[in-house]
This record gives C-alpha cells, structure tokens and sequence, in this order.
C-alpha cells in the first residue's frame, strides 16, 4: 500500500509557495519553497514527487482552485482537497 503524501499549494499571483507533508501525526512537513505561477512548473513539481506515494493536493479555495482543477487531470491518483 502507498503512503499519502499531501501537497500544499498556497497560490498567489506571482508565485506558488509550496509544501509537503507526509501521512500520520508523526509525518514530516517541509516547506519545499516556491515555483512559478505557471501550470507547466506546477506539474513538473508534482512529477517529482509522485514517486513517494499517492499524491493529495490541498489548496485554499478562490484564485488557484481552476488552476489546481487541471492539475488533477494530469495526475490521475491525485485528489483536490479543500481547507475550510
């Protein structure tokens, strides 16, 4: 079974600041930095990690959702997830 590795994308107009957090109360969050806030740069991200295990995008709801949408089609495992 594959460990869940959630991604969390805070996207703003310039840039896309970044995360990753492993599954479990003990897991390692990392703040991995920021990438571009260009769609191709997003997903080149993600295929980098998609390695470690099935991929779960958290994203805040407004600008990026549209954005993030697509890059669920691209990576068939990964889910959208909302925060509240």
């Amino acid at each position: 079974m594959k460990k869940e590795l959630y991604l969390g994308l805070d996207v703003h107009k310039d840039c896309i600041l970044t995360e990753t957090a492993e599954e479990g109360r003990r897991g390692e969050v990392r703040d991995t930095g920021a990438i571009s806030n260009a769609l191709h740069a997003a997903e080149k991200w993600i295929a980098r990690l998609k390695f470690m295990g099935r991929i779960m995008i958290k994203c805040e709801r407004g600008t990026g959702r549209r954005q993030l949408r697509s890059l669920r089609r691209h990576f068939s495992g990964a889910s959208l997830i909302s925060a509240s």
